[in-house]
């Protein structure tokens, strides 16, 4: 079993990408029930099964880096790049 170390920002940023996880951690810390939660999201990340490897995506529009591009690179459909 491998524990993740909170503390480390990148894995708390892991944990709150899945719902369940990040309504579970907010509701045990503020000792309450969280029906939803709508996070604005400006980072991804990408877990590569086959090397172990964790990437960290930062949404940067501002170098005119097209949208294509950056889908084509994370992963991700264009509307959650626009959405973040």
């Amino acid at each position: 079993m491998i524990i993740a170390n909170p503390i480390y920002d990148v894995t708390f940023k892991r944990l709150l990408e899945n719902d369940r996880a990040a309504k579970f951690l907010i509701g045990t810390i503020l000792d309450c029930n969280v029906a939803s939660l709508a996070p604005a999201v400006s980072e991804r990340t990408k877990y590569d099964r086959n090397t172990g490897e964790l990437t960290l995506f930062r949404k940067i529009k501002k170098d005119g880096t097209p949208v294509p591009e950056i889908s084509e690179f994370t992963g991700l459909d264009a509307m959650e790049i626009e959405e973040m």
